[in-house]
């Protein structure tokens, strides 16, 4: 589940230099940019290092669950501010729901599965 929201953070980074580098983004729109490659890039490494140890950081897929909801709603509520139309939202929100949703069941299913060292159930 780390690996999937890495891969999505990445894809938002490259979405994000993508339009940086885009001749017609103006000097606001790139400070703004720079932030947001900035923060998936970050968040992509975060999730990729949980990744290599997920039932000891699976708090970082909590962590993550209601930025990927809040930041999904905020995305769909920007289109819908665009278009006027509701389906962009909807859609977003769904994403942003079902994303959450899996990082939720990830952390509480991983809890289960942390092995132990005998002592005092204290895990590995």
């Amino acid at each position: 589940m780390a690996l999937l929201g890495a891969l999505l953070n990445a894809i938002y980074c490259v979405s994000s230099v993508r339009a940086f580098l885009d001749s017609s983004s103006n000097t606001d729109m790139r400070r703004f940019l720079v932030s947001a490659i900035a923060l998936q890039t970050s968040w992509s490494i975060l999730l990729i290092w949980t990744a290599f140890r997920p039932f000891e950081r699976r708090y970082m897929l909590l962590f993550t669950s209601l930025p990927v909801f809040l930041g999904n709603v905020l995305a769909g509520y920007s289109q819908f501010m665009e278009s006027h139309t509701s389906g962009p939202f909807v859609l977003n929100t769904i994403i942003g729901l079902i994303f959450s949703a899996l990082f939720l069941a990830a952390f509480f299913f991983g809890k289960v599965n942390i092995p132990s060292n005998g002592v005092n159930g204290d895990p590995i």
